[in-house]
């Protein structure tokens, strides 16, 4: 694969997003975890603000003269994109972190959560003995319209809200070096240029290409093995550099039961993934921001599914301690 600017400019925005996501903290699971166990929402907060920005970024970008941007369409909602989702929040809950997670703390340095790629390799592998059919529907949004119009309006005073809350409080997790809007901004910004750019730029749309299927987050367009592996790597050299810059970065050594959470975690999340399609980094930077319906269920769904999860979880155990 040749070397261009085109390709080194994505591997400093994949840099950026892996960077972004260690020093916000940005997990489905931890942002989930914070509100029933703290009533704490800022990481809810934040993520609403990345896919606010995204969509501030995508949207604007489909509608230039060439058509060179796709937008994420939608695919048939049903009981399979309803179970993908419901995996996809098992799959999460069980490896003790999403996606993004999960590339957030192996920057830390938990060499646990090495056993993802694992998983996923295996749910893929899974999915290609019994495939499943996901038809998608191109979006109708790629083109300027009162409707496109409209979601950006829409796009644009949920970051007004958000960031604003953000900046009031003055918002940090734990001891990042940064606030929270402005990892949460680079994260919008970055992540959804490099899906409308990269389609299936991602560490997990890596692992599928290895088994022979198209990236989960794909919409038109098509990323080759080499370039694609390239920018996985670079989100995850990103979030280490964060984590070193901050003074995180402490090696841990992996315990067999933590390994198997995250395999069996990642299996999980892949069967969901590919019946989405996409985990909840595409989702949340991609599908939402593109006003794909399915994609904002799938989302919905995969959050309420992590919520119940960690509520019976925390009702269990104050349960056990009262006896």
């Amino acid at each position: 694969m040749a070397l261009s600017l085109a390709f080194l400019t994505a591997c400093f925005g994949a840099l950026l997003v892996g960077w972004s996501i260690n020093q916000g903290g940005i997990c489905s699971v931890g942002a989930t975890h914070d509100l029933v166990e703290r009533r704490d929402s800022r990481l809810t907060i934040g993520i609403a603000f990345a896919a606010a920005t995204a969509g501030l970024v995508l949207l604007p970008a489909s509608w230039l003269p060439g058509g060179q941007v796709h937008l994420t369409g939608s695919v048939s909602i049903g009981g399979s994109l309803i179970l993908g989702a419901v995996l996809l929040g098992i799959g999460a809950v069980v490896n003790d972190a999403c996606l993004l997670g999960s590339l957030g703390r192996l920057g830390n340095g938990e060499m646990r959560f090495l056993g993802l790629p694992v998983g996923l390799a295996i749910g893929y592998a899974l999915t290609r003995i019994t495939p499943v059919e996901v038809r998608t529907s191109p979006s109708m949004l790629d083109h300027a319209s009162a409707t496109g119009s409209l979601l950006l309006a829409v796009f644009a005073l949920l970051l007004l809200a958000t960031g604003w809350r953000l900046i009031r409080d003055r918002t940090h997790i734990d001891e990042r070096r940064y606030p929270l809007c402005i990892a949460m901004l680079i994260l919008g910004l970055c992540g959804a240029m490099l899906y409308a750019a990269r389609p299936g730029w991602g560490y997990a749309d890596a692992v599928q290409r290895g088994f022979g299927g198209a990236p989960m987050s794909m919409q038109m367009l098509m990323i080759d093995n080499a370039g694609g592996s390239w920018l996985a790597l670079m989100t995850v050299t990103g979030s280490i550099c964060a984590a070193m810059m901050a003074g995180r970065f402490a090696a841990r050594r992996p315990t067999p039961r933590g390994v198997f959470r995250s395999v069996v975690g990642g299996m999980l999340m892949a069967i969901g993934a590919v019946r989405v399609p996409g985990g909840n980094d595409s989702l949340l930077l991609a599908a939402i921001p593109s006003g794909s319906v399915s994609g904002i269920l799938a989302y919905a769904t995969m959050t309420l599914t992590v919520f119940m999860l960690l509520l019976v979880t925390r009702i269990s155990v104050h349960g056990s301690r009262t006896r």
